[in-house]
């Protein structure tokens, strides 16, 4: 559900952005705000997830903070789960939420004027708060849903419901899924969707590659790899490829055939194209000719190289490097070799880059250690790290991501302060960058378009 601040005497857009560390371009957005320097005291505006703890420093109380931040002293409580006397100490980390989690209806207000406002339906609303009629009063909260986002129809993710593992396939045009039972799931697990999004690459917890068809829902287990695994599709989605660090192999999804490539060590194997592949192998990365067998080592570095991946189009690859503590991002021109390092905060731990399915932007994570805990920076930027930016929050560390079919819109995981599991997914449109909650209630491992 959304989250509503209530505007106080003094607000303007960017003291509230601020506070939460948020884009002030996202409340314009998220609100239908269309004078941004002339806000109403009293109206409600929708808040993007942003950075939500606080660091408690001597002298400080309940009250005071409360008050800096614009919130209710019980909503501050309440979110901490403080009983009586109500002590805090310095060093403590809060909760702050941006808001309460109910819209309080107005005078004029109908279901159809807010729903509006807030990028969603009348009928979502209605559904949600179990009303008998669309007659509103003030005075009401209302639960105010987030639509869902038509952009991510036919993302697959692997999910886990407390009991078992599913594959599950979102309907971005009414929010429901579809879902297929799958083996060994576990933080280890990964999946791949093929790019005409007949089948699904999944790798177990185990290692185990099976093959799923999306439409018969037939599973096939073809090989075990270590984990956690990683697969590429052929760009007419008709073959896999991947590596168990002895051989590569080809698999033809329609004719069950192998291919197998003595190439030991070899690393993050993936397409280029129909006739080229390209991997990894003692920091040096190579292209393969699937025609003659020829190999051509095309990139050298003098750090460990983590993360390959080459951008739709063939035309570009990026990697992150050294390491897990330390991991900053890098891209290179297969035409000229150029080699570009993508924009980093100070404490330069980048994770998770992916393509757009254009080929023209990178979404990746900037994880952050703020007010006492972690969270992880949406950023998108141009191949060589030209115009990036911060399109989204996650209260995560490392939160995957994944792009939309159209280019325009970034998936990412959120809900992981401890570190043990992501409970959300969320989209943030770049254009307007307004993100919206499409899933949630679940434990989420992975998730591919």
């Amino acid at each position: 559900m959304q989250i509503f601040y209530t505007v106080r005497k003094g607000d303007t857009l960017y003291n509230i952005a601020s506070r939460w560390q948020v884009p002030v371009e996202s409340l314009v957005y998220m609100n239908h705000i269309r004078e941004p320097n002339l806000l109403q005291i009293g109206s409600q505006l929708s808040m993007p997830m942003g950075i939500t703890s606080y660091v408690v420093k001597p002298g400080d109380t309940l009250f005071k903070i409360s008050s800096f931040y614009g919130i209710s002293l019980d909503t501050l409580i309440n979110a901490n789960n403080i009983s009586p006397p109500y002590t805090i100490y310095p060093d403590q980390v809060l909760t702050v939420p941006a808001g309460v989690p109910w819209y309080t209806v107005r005078k004029g207000d109908t279901l159809f004027s807010i729903a509006r406002r807030y990028n969603t339906s009348s009928s979502l609303i209605f559904e949600a708060n179990n009303l008998e009629t669309p007659i509103i009063h003030p005075g009401t909260n209302l639960k105010i849903p987030f639509s869902p986002d038509e952009s991510f129809n036919n993302l697959v993710l692997i999910i886990f419901d407390d009991i078992n593992h599913f594959l599950i396939i979102y309907n971005g045009f009414t929010g429901g899924f579809e879902s297929i039972k799958v083996p060994d799931g576990g933080d280890g697990a990964r999946i791949f969707v093929s790019p005409n999004g007949k089948h699904i690459s999944y790798v177990s917890n185990e290692g185990i590659i099976y093959v799923i068809d999306k439409y018969t829902e037939e599973v096939s287990s073809i090989d075990k790899i270590d984990v956690p695994g990683f697969v590429s599709w052929s760009k007419h989605g008709n073959r896999i490829v991947y590596s168990n660090n002895s051989v590569i192999r080809l698999y033809n999804v329609l004719t069950r055939q192998f291919e197998t490539i003595e190439r030991p060590l070899a690393r993050y194997v993936q397409f280029l194209d129909e006739a080229s592949l390209l991997f990894e192998s003692g920091m040096s990365i190579y292209k393969l000719n699937l025609i003659d067998n020829t190999e051509e080592r095309v990139f050298q570095f003098s750090n460990p190289i983590n993360d390959v991946l080459a951008s739709p189009d063939g035309s570009w690859f990026l990697f992150t490097s050294p390491g897990a503590s330390i991991s900053e991002i890098y891209t290179v021109n297969l035409n000229d070799g150029s080699l570009n390092k993508l924009p980093s905060g100070q404490q330069a731990k980048n994770f998770n880059p992916v393509w757009s399915h254009d080929s023209s932007r990178i979404a990746y994570s900037e994880t952050v250690f703020e007010n006492g805990r972690y969270y992880s920076i949406i950023r998108i930027t141009e191949p060589v790290g030209y115009l990036a930016r911060k399109v989204a929050i996650s209260n995560s560390y490392a939160t995957p991501l994944v792009w939309s079919k159209n280019s325009q819109n970034v998936a990412y995981m959120s809900g992981r302060h401890d570190l043990s599991v992501f409970t959300e997914v969320w989209s943030v449109n770049t254009s307007l960058d307004v993100p919206k909650s499409i899933l949630t209630g679940f434990t989420f491992i992975d998730f591919d378009m």
